[in-house]
């Protein structure tokens, strides 16, 4: 078995924090990151909204991200705790607008909404240069509306390290970090596979922006075919974002969880599992890291890694 070495941690600030414990939960998607920490005695505070940039490691520190921080918690006669977030809801993110992206690639749509924010942008994925004539964003937020081009384009949408980020989830289409892990390693490991039905096809309805109702047919137009109703405009439109669906739908459906000791990973990135003579490629999709002064163990949650043709 292996021995739980003391791990290393530093938290950047403007002023002095000193920290005796910390938790770190990173999201592939969807989520925002968050990190809390609890103070040790003769530790400074800090205010809200100040950046805490977080490094981890055994024998070498590395940056795991930025963080702003949003609650400050005291437990009365045993101290303070911060929680931090990678989002600093100083911005309007989640401010709900209407408007109307005319003529825009979607990728030029993700950079402006990243501009106005002050964010830098990290943006690739399969149908980035696709156009839309009309994308209305009405009573929305800029964080809702990638939420749900993300779902339209099946990528994964985060804000980390003051970047908006914006990437395929098809494995082929983005290459990711890939960790590897051998199972017998792991304090426990759980995995459940599922029963995943294959359509040769898909027909996907659609309403057009002068109100009138089209039908298109994906694939092989044979039989098991995939019935879905998508939210376009366009016949391309459509298109695109009924091939996203169904290459999701078709992709062999696992999920699982592991607990092992830490060490320099990131949601987002690809598990090499180890079982023994074989190996199985996974998804992370979110990873909690928990350090103290006896040691540093990480918490998985993978899925089923997308693979299109």
């Amino acid at each position: 078995m292996q021995t739980y070495l003391a791990p290393q941690w530093r938290i950047k600030s403007k002023v002095g924090v000193v920290v005796e414990s910390l938790s770190y939960t990173d999201y592939e998607k969807d989520n925002t990151d968050t990190l809390s920490l609890k103070l040790a005695p003769n530790s400074k505070m800090p205010k809200f909204g100040d950046r805490l940039d977080l490094f981890l490691g055994w024998n070498k520190l590395y940056f795991f991200g930025g963080f702003y921080v949003s609650a400050i918690k005291e437990s009365y006669k045993h101290g303070f705790s911060i929680d931090a977030t990678s989002i600093n809801f100083n911005k309007e993110l989640k401010e709900k607008k209407s408007r109307t992206f005319k003529n825009k690639s979607v990728a030029d749509i993700l950079r402006s909404i990243a501009r106005e924010h002050g964010l830098k942008s990290k943006i690739s994925f399969e149908h980035a240069s696709s156009v839309w004539n009309a994308l209305e964003q009405i009573d929305e937020s800029d964080s809702a509306l990638c939420m749900r081009l993300a779902k339209e384009y099946g990528c994964s949408y985060a804000i980390k390290n003051d970047t908006l980020i914006f990437i395929d989830r098809d494995i082929k289409q983005y290459k990711r970090p890939r960790y590897k892990i051998d199972a017998d390693s792991c304090i426990s490991l759980d995995i459940e596979y599922m029963v995943t039905k294959h359509f040769k096809s898909a027909e996907v309805a659609f309403t057009d922006k002068n109100g009138q109702e089209h039908t298109i047919i994906i694939g092989s137009g044979q039989q098991p075919k995939k019935r879905m109703s998508v939210h376009a405009n366009t016949q391309q439109e459509a298109l695109v974002i009924g091939k996203t669906r169904l290459k999701e739908i078709n992709t062999a459906k696992t999920k699982g969880t592991l607990r092992a000791l830490g060490q320099v990973l990131f949601a987002g990135g690809l598990l090499e599992l180890k079982k023994g003579k074989s190996k199985e490629v996974h998804l992370i999709t979110q990873v909690q890291h928990s350090l103290d002064k006896s040691g540093w163990v990480m918490n998985l949650t993978f899925e089923s890694a997308i693979k299109g043709k």
